[in-house]
């Protein structure tokens, strides 16, 4: 039947992370750093708002656009950082952040459009963007600079077919946090460009060190040229809920609901209204934050004693990424081999784009006495490996 697929979909590949999530399967005493979702539950709170609706009678479609007194929750959480959106033609809430992610390529991207985005990457993107005819462009970062990408290194990127910028901040795999001088200067960029700016803050209230939001949308005449992404899977846990949003210019909010219409019609109603009642209880991430910081600082520390590797302090999202390439350059081949001989999984670093080799990524949304074993196994793993 591949026949009667399109050259788009007979391309599409399983990613390296479901890949190593397959060979997990059935694994005994196995400690998982693999995951990309919080280790916390939905707090109870939200959980009861969602049950609330569905017996209040939450139970029918949704304007395509959703709910807007959730619209208007969502941007009371940009007034901070100065910024205003009208809730009624500005705002969209979509199947997750990664449905706001699609619709948007699928409203913005011609065959042969490039877009710009950092590297190592969530490669996810790359499918987004080439689906419907795209063409990303990675700028590889490295340990040597926090993984933070540096204006320089976007402009010596950019081409006549350039019509995007995409920023991941904080980013996964890396956890890099671009700081405000650092996105001001790619602010300027971007408007001596005529660049699009595409914001994936999923993970930007995940923030340590003292760290603070910042929405590159902020900057003076960005806001009309910046589409921001966000959703509640990672900063209230709300992976399986299924909901996230986009803010950004009317002409081009106004066709992603339309294409929304088309395609999904809306989100669930029920999960509008326990992410509204998520959005009224910040209590509840800083909560969360300040046990992310705990874990990400205990396996830092478990890390930095192994020998031969090296580990960048991330500013937020959950991940640490750190260097292995002296004890293997294979990131693939280290964590199978980890996975086997270990019982310790973690993603490689090649799964999120030729920058990442070299590196493996651990999710430290894990419980500490996990977090520690994992640093022990990987130490006992390293003095064996470096023996053979």
């Amino acid at each position: 039947m591949r026949e009667f697929l399109n050259p788009q979909a007979a391309a599409l590949q399983q990613g390296g992370i479901r890949a190593m999530f397959d060979r997990m399967a059935g694994r005994e005493g196995l400690i998982s750093l693999a995951v990309g979702e919080p280790d916390f539950g939905t707090h109870p709170d939200i959980v009861e708002a969602g049950c609330r609706a569905l017996r209040d009678g939450f139970t029918h479609y949704t304007p395509n656009a959703g709910y807007l007194d959730l619209r208007e929750a969502i941007v009371e959480t940009m007034r901070p950082q100065g910024l205003s959106y009208d809730p009624g033609s500005e705002v969209i809430v979509t199947v997750g952040a990664m449905g706001a992610l699609a619709q948007l390529f699928w409203v913005l991207l011609s065959p042969g459009d490039e877009v710009i985005v950092q590297e190592p990457v969530w490669v996810n993107y790359y499918t987004m963007i080439s689906y419907p005819g795209g063409v990303p462009v990675p700028v590889r970062t490295t340990d040597d600079n926090g993984f933070r990408l540096r204006a320089a290194d976007i402009e010596a990127r950019i081409t006549p077919r350039t019509k995007v910028l995409l920023l991941n901040n904080p980013g996964n795999p890396t956890g890099a946090y671009l700081k405000r001088e650092e996105l001001q200067e790619i602010a300027e960029l971007a408007q001596k460009h005529d660049l699009l700016v595409i914001s994936d803050e999923v993970y930007g209230l995940l923030l340590y060190d003292g760290n603070q939001p910042a929405s590159i949308a902020s900057f003076p005449g960005m806001k009309e040229r910046t589409v921001v992404i966000n959703g509640f899977s990672k900063a209230y846990a709300m992976t399986g809920w299924r909901i996230g949003y986009a803010l950004g210019p009317v002409a081009i909010l106004r066709k992603m609901v339309l294409l929304q219409e088309n395609v999904i019609s809306c989100v669930a109603a029920a999960t509008q209204k326990a992410a509204a009642y998520a959005l009224s209880r910040p209590d509840i991430v800083q909560g969360m934050v300040t046990v992310y910081e705990e874990k990400r600082n205990l396996l830092l520390e478990g890390l930095s004693r192994i020998e031969g590797v090296r580990c960048t302090r991330p500013g937020g999202a959950f991940y640490l990424f750190p260097d292995i390439s002296s004890i293997c350059p294979d990131s693939k081949a280290f964590c199978f081999d980890l996975l086997d001989r270990a019982a310790v999984a973690c993603i490689p670093g090649v799964s999120f784009g030729d920058a990442g080799e070299g590196h493996i990524r651990m999710s430290y949304a894990n419980s500490k006495e996990n977090l520690t074993a994992a640093a022990e196994r990987l130490q006992e793993y390293v003095r064996r490996f470096r023996r053979a």
